[in-house]
């Protein structure tokens, strides 16, 4: 009886249950000192697709995920995720550090972390490596963009919430221009594109689609930076900008530049995770607005997840 009790405690241990937030210890090289946190559906015996979650400043991976409403959604359309802590030990202020060169070059620093924590799901659970999806608030999407940008081979999609263009900054004084709109050292399109092209160079595509979120009154990442993301991707997709499919209402305007790219501008929003309690999608918090749309379920219908 006591060794069966033995063989069936050791049984309940290995067994695969999740539905819970998990940490992992060691999941390879880690130059950014970054923690891998993730959130399994429960068996994780079907190829799921995978979305990696970028927190912003002064945010946990954790509260990330609960408030922005991706973890309901998460488990209401059965995808997994990934969410990479950043440690205040890198940034006093808990944010990612997409504007420092140690941080955004492919093999350095917190985008080579990610990098490897995407690699050590793929061959360590049941993840489809062709629905790999990334989306990040502020310097999350800032650092989304990083990602993007470096591994677009990895990436079907990414969304991009009140975030910055790739290689705007190149140190923390720089970093604070960007975030107000001033876009250096890459002043036109083709200058952008080119920053994300020449570190690519063998790449033939397909490149991700993008999404990009922005609230019209934001105070802390100027709107114009939502212009220079879509000039900066627009010019990689090689999309047209002049022709858009668009939509207004009272609340938001849509721009949809055929399948590979969507812009949301929200009116009125300022700095944050725009979030719909009356969806079940997100609830109000710092940082976590408020808003007649939910920016996680807009990029879970942008990423096709909703089946």
């Amino acid at each position: 009886m006591k060794i069966r009790l033995i063989i069936l405690l050791a049984f309940a241990i290995n067994a695969t249950t999740y539905a819970s937030f998990n940490v992992v210890d060691n999941f390879g090289k880690n130059p950014g000192q970054l923690d891998l946190i993730n959130y399994m559906q429960e068996g994780d015996k079907t190829k799921r697709p995978l979305v990696v979650l970028l927190h912003g400043c002064t945010q946990s991976s954790r509260d990330y995920a609960n408030k922005s409403g991706w973890k309901f959604l998460a488990k209401k359309y059965s995808f997994n995720l990934l969410l990479p802590r950043q440690n205040k030990e890198n940034n006093s202020k808990n944010c990612f550090n997409w504007f420092s060169s140690s941080d955004f070059s492919k093999e350095r620093g917190e985008a080579s972390s990610i990098r490897n924590m995407i690699k050590w799901m793929v061959e360590n659970h049941e993840i489809d490596p062709s629905q790999i999806y990334i989306a990040g608030l502020s310097a999350g999407g800032g650092m989304a963009n990083v990602m993007l940008a470096n591994f677009p081979y990895l990436f079907k999609g990414g969304s991009i919430v009140a975030g910055v263009p790739f290689k705007c900054a190149y140190n923390s004084t720089t970093a604070l221009l960007c975030m107000k709109g001033v876009q250096f050292p890459y002043p036109s399109a083709q200058q952008r594109g080119n920053a994300i092209r020449n570190i690519n160079p063998t790449f033939k595509g397909p490149w991700p689609k993008i999404q990009i979120i922005h609230g019209k009154s934001d105070e802390v990442v100027s709107y114009s930076n939502a212009k220079n993301l879509i000039a900066q991707w627009g010019n990689v997709l090689k999309l047209n900008l002049s022709e858009t499919d668009t939509s207004v209402n009272e609340y938001f305007e849509r721009q949809l530049f055929g399948r590979e790219m969507e812009v949301i501008s929200i009116f009125g929003l300022k700095h944050g995770q725009p979030v719909d309690g009356r969806k079940n999608c997100g609830s109000e918090g710092n940082y976590y607005i408020k808003s007649n749309l939910c920016a996680a379920l807009e990029s879970v219908k942008f990423f096709n997840l909703d089946y």
